[in-house]
């Protein structure tokens, strides 16, 4: 276990503000992009800048909350605006951004290990100019062309690669949607296949029984609206595996028909093809599967590897040491 139920829940508690203060920028009228998004998901990460928005629980908080622990666990979140000289701004896929995680255990240090992930940011979009947003609304800016990319790199590094889609607060949707979209969040079927009561030492136990603790018996819970997601089931939607070369190998085929994904299409994934993004960091990224450990993804992430065609516009590190630094802790500033 690389963080105890305590660690964990804080700092879900501590991303889940951060998505309140991101998707806020979401009402139906407004005009915002995915790049204004994700530069707001930078300021409020960033330990420079996090100070600037008015949080309940933010960084500060949580790093206080840690240390008050004799496991002497500490976090540092810093992110980086990645600039790339002019000739190679028209030959790279503009991913939004890189996420590389690391993880020190001066107690273990076998269990120490750096991982790093790929977003690709896509924001709803109203289907009207009415005051509030609905199930049916949805995510138009998907490009095929986009996707294949995705898929060609998930093909090379898998677990690497996914989409970042943008979702307003519940507020911000019609009731209906509302009361269908907060359902959908409930650990529901996806759990009730598990049975993890008897397997408690399976990495999917703690996320499983913190859902039932905190979303199915809370009725205040959080709403997520930045949403981690596969690119698989949309590969799905939009493709078609033609076998070529006589079974030897197949290539994509773009189905006749397909349409945006919707926000009830994103939602009824929830807790399979779909997380939370605070709950995808700590649960299945930090605490799971998700995420690659190969160099060259790792390197990809934080934009060093341009001559692979591809590079983040933001590099976000996140750190979380455990022990004092004296135990063998590694510095914040100290390179991967």
């Amino acid at each position: 276990m690389y963080l105890t139920p305590r660690e964990a829940k804080l700092l879900v508690r501590f991303l889940d503000c951060v998505d309140d203060v991101v998707t806020a920028r979401l009402l139906p009228d407004a005009s915002v992009d995915e790049r204004h998004l994700t530069s707001l998901l930078r300021e409020t990460l960033d330990e420079r800048f996090t100070g600037f928005h008015a949080m309940p629980y933010g960084l500060a908080a949580l790093k206080d909350d840690l240390e008050k622990d004799d496991l002497a666990t500490k976090v540092s979140l810093t992110i980086e605006a990645n600039e790339y000289p002019p000739h190679f701004e028209n030959r790279v896929t503009q991913a939004d951004l890189g996420i590389i995680l690391r993880y020190d255990n001066s107690y273990r240090r076998d269990e120490s290990f750096s991982k790093a992930v790929l977003f690709q940011a896509k924001r709803i979009v109203p289907s009207s100019r009415h005051s509030s947003y609905s199930e049916r609304d949805a995510f138009k800016r998907l490009e095929t062309d986009q996707l294949r990319q995705i898929i060609d790199l998930e093909g090379r590094h898998s677990r690497f690669i996914y989409y970042l889609f943008y979702g307003p607060r519940a507020e911000a949707y019609d009731e209906q949607s509302r009361r269908t979209l907060r359902y959908l969040t409930l650990p529901t079927t996806h759990w009730r296949h598990l049975h993890r009561f008897h397997s408690p030492e399976g990495y999917e136990f703690l996320p499983w029984w913190s859902h039932l603790e905190e979303y199915a018996s809370d009725p205040k819970r959080h709403f997520p609206g930045l949403l981690a997601s596969r690119p698989g089931w949309l590969e799905q939607r939009y493709f078609e595996r033609q076998e070529t070369d006589n079974g030897k190998s197949n290539r994509l085929v773009l189905r006749p028909k397909q349409s945006a994904p919707t926000v009830r299409d994103v939602y009824e994934r929830m807790w399979e093809d779909t997380h939370a993004l605070s709950w995808f960091l700590v649960y299945r990224m930090l605490m799971g599967y998700e995420g690659s450990s190969d160099d060259e993804a790792i390197g990809i992430a934080q934009g060093k590897r341009l001559e692979l065609g591809v590079a983040p516009r933001y590099t976000m590190e996140l750190r979380i040491s455990v022990g004092a630094e004296g135990q063998g802790w590694i510095p914040p500033d100290k390179p991967l």
